[in-house]
């Protein structure tokens, strides 16, 4: 994996762990879902309606009928990823074009076991989830994950996001 080109976002200093999206192999399920969590993150440390927001983009992205369940679901993955986890979770701001195409090394362990699992890998999705948590609660977080990635459609790499969230296909 190539790490994001320096100077690429002059909204928040690029740190060495930083990837670009498109480098990670997240597919579009993948990356929409990480828009939607960086949305509960924000609500987390800045109190207000920001968990709305990720309610209405779930439901943009994946329907009326799937979206509010699948942003429950990661709903979950996070608040037990919360507890179990002793460091602050560094995340880039959804609402940034600029920002919202870089992975901090948090976000990018939490969604590579996502994915990981996904493609049924296990070993590799215990891994991201043991440096993500910190050695702490893993099988509370693997159950919330395999919940979420048990009602989610299968992966399809034919909708890997680019350089931009520009021309993303949205599912309705």
């Amino acid at each position: 994996m190539s790490k994001v080109p320096s100077g690429s976002c002059s909204h928040r200093p690029l740190r060495p762990k930083d990837f670009h999206v498109s480098v990670v192999g997240l597919d579009h399920t993948e990356f929409q879902l990480l828009q939607i969590a960086r949305w509960f993150f924000t609500s987390y440390s800045t109190p207000g309606t920001a968990w709305v927001r990720a309610f209405v983009e779930a439901e943009d992205f994946f329907g009326r009928k799937d979206g509010p369940r699948f942003a429950y679901s990661l709903l979950c993955v996070l608040q037990v990823m919360r507890r179990t986890r002793k460091s602050t979770f560094q995340y880039s701001n959804p609402a940034c074009p600029n920002c919202a195409v870089i992975l901090t090394e948090v976000e990018r362990r939490l969604f590579l076991s996502l994915s990981e699992l996904r493609q049924g890998r296990m070993g590799r999705a215990q891994t991201e989830l043991m440096m993500l948590c910190e050695g702490n609660g893993l099988e509370d977080i693997l159950i919330e994950l395999q919940a979420l990635v048990d009602i989610l459609p299968a992966r399809d790499m034919r909708h890997v996001p680019g350089k931009s969230r520009e021309g993303l296909v949205r599912y309705v």
